[in-house]
């Protein structure tokens, strides 16, 4: 499965070829700057009256994903930098969960970290948060996978960072799934940031 999952995104990467990519790539983000959702809610204030925020230096709430994150560019393994703020003080880590939920055959997951610091304060593009482990995205592999809607939709990326009471232990790299389960009852705050993205048709 892992083999087939790189090969058709390589597949249709060099289908597109580079000219073509970065044309539609850049034709799409103008088309679709702005008409992402409206902004996430507000972060809701903590006992300790933190707020947990989630950003990007890359792309705005709402607005297209960078194109090196994408299947039209670096893709495997090159997430966009992100930033955040506002962990509240019973945190023990922190865990991260990219998913699409307008995938063909349901939600799809994007990236998975957990164990991450409480200490850090972001990552920069193309790695995982300091001292982090990522689990298994939908094709079961440990790291990021390149968003790669199908030509002629928009489909929207949901960034959630979740501030829990516990340190979470999986004897292997867990899914989106494994991860939502073990943090039932812990999560103290929540932080969202959606990135858009799509191929004409």
């Amino acid at each position: 499965m892992r083999l087939s999952a790189v090969t058709a995104l390589a597949n249709h990467r060099r289908r597109l070829g580079l000219a073509g990519r970065l044309a539609i790539g850049i034709a799409l983000s103008i088309m679709i700057a702005g008409t992402g959702p409206a902004s996430a809610a507000p972060p809701a204030q903590t006992a300790d009256g933190s707020q947990l925020t989630l950003g990007s230096s890359q792309f705005v709430n709402g607005g297209p994903l960078p194109l090196a994150s994408t299947c039209l560019g670096l893709g495997l393994g090159n997430p966009p930098a992100l930033q955040w703020s506002g962990v509240p003080s019973g945190a023990h880590e922190l865990a991260l969960l990219v998913t699409d939920p307008q995938g063909a055959t349901g939600t799809i997951s994007h990236w998975v970290v957990t164990a991450i610091p409480t200490t850090d304060h972001g990552s920069a593009s193309g790695t995982a948060p300091a001292g982090s482990r990522q689990g298994l995205d939908s094709f079961l592999l440990p790291l990021w996978l390149p968003p790669c809607p199908p030509p002629g939709s928009l489909h929207h990326y949901v960034f959630t960072l979740f501030a829990i009471d516990t340190h979470l232990t999986f004897l292997l790299p867990p899914t989106d799934a494994q991860v939502r389960i073990a943090m039932t009852g812990h999560v103290l705050a929540t932080a969202d940031l959606v990135g858009t993205f799509g191929i004409l048709a």
